[in-house]
């Protein structure tokens, strides 16, 4: 495994646990005494940088892909 695949695979892999946790924020298994407004706000926030991280991570993947066959194709 390459370095560059290491960080993809550390960074999807962290995107994965933070939108789980949101989920679980959202249904009360985590911070049960918190508000339900609270729980739905921070949960969501949670929600929304875990699809964040995975887009960026498979734009940045998509775009590195491009620029190895670009190097490959001009050698």
């Amino acid at each position: 495994m390459t370095n560059q695949s290491l960080v993809t695979f550390v960074g999807l892999l962290t995107a994965a646990a933070v939108l789980v946790t949101g989920i679980i924020i959202i249904t009360g298994i985590i911070l049960p005494g918190v508000p339900m407004n609270s729980r739905i706000l921070v949960g969501c926030v949670m929600i929304g940088y875990g699809i964040y991280r995975s887009i960026i991570l498979w734009m940045k993947h998509r775009s590195d892909k491009k620029e190895v066959s670009n190097e490959q194709d001009e050698n």
